[in-house]
């Protein structure tokens, strides 16, 4: 499934929204919405949610070190988020992402 995500090779913010039907569901949609749905978030929350889950997928598929962003200042982002996403693009084997190490190893 992921290897559709993995026909641009270097970093591209079109990437972060690439993915195999199945994945995007599985992936994408079920932790967006899940904790939203199962708690009654109000719909503000949920946009705000939203913005800063669009927000991190983008910074990171864009090839740009923004330390200095929103979430860099906010601790959410760090700069090595994106040199280890750009070696994510760069395999096809191993190197699931960021927060995916027990994936890596794994598999």
């Amino acid at each position: 499934c992921h290897k559709q995500h993995h026909k641009y090779i270097g970093p591209e913010v079109i990437s972060a929204e690439h993915a195999h039907p199945v994945e995007q569901v599985l992936a994408n949609y079920a932790p967006t919405l899940g904790g939203m749905l199962l708690f009654g978030a109000h719909p503000y929350q949920f946009f705000v949610w939203l913005a800063f889950r669009l927000e991190e997928a983008y910074e990171t598929h864009s090839g740009y070190c923004f330390s200095n962003s929103l979430f860099g200042k906010l601790g959410m982002l760090h700069g090595d988020n994106t040199a280890f996403h750009d070696a994510h693009h760069s395999q096809n084997r191993g190197n699931f992402g960021t927060g995916n190490l027990i994936m890596d190893w794994f598999f």
